[in-house]
């Protein structure tokens, strides 16, 4: 568990420094903001699932107990804490809502191919022959 949490204060840490960059990218007129933003969206999807997995480890099998309310009033970052059926907490409804940020927006895989293409010069994937 403390190799876990050391690995999640590291990826934040690492996330400060990519916000750093795309600082002194924009203040400096660098242009290179779509290829820091493809970084940051794969880093930052990743690592909050990551840590919002961390999260639910640390609470053990607490962390399945449904403690929402299930109505709209605790919102978090505009996320319903479930149906009156399912009533999740903040911190559950954060844990799914990091699941699906792996994969909207681009996935991980797709900004790994942009960053690869465009930053590093590498050559495009190779298409599948058609039969």
């Amino acid at each position: 568990m403390r190799n876990d949490l050391v690995k999640a204060w590291e990826k934040v840490k690492i996330m400060e420094i990519n916000g750093y960059r795309s600082l002194t990218d924009s203040l400096n007129n660098t242009h290179n903001t779509a290829l820091l933003g493809a970084c940051n969206k794969m880093f930052w999807s990743e690592a909050h699932r990551a840590s919002m997995e961390l999260a639910l480890d640390v609470l053990g099998m607490e962390a399945q107990i449904l403690t929402g309310t299930g109505d709209s009033e605790g919102m978090l970052q505009g996320l319903t804490r479930g149906r009156a059926d399912y009533p999740v907490s903040e911190l559950q409804a954060s844990f799914f809502f990091s699941r699906s940020e792996t994969i909207w927006g681009g996935t991980a895989e797709i900004q790994r191919n942009i960053i690869g293409e465009r930053a590093l010069g590498l050559p495009k994937e190779p298409k599948p022959l058609k039969a």
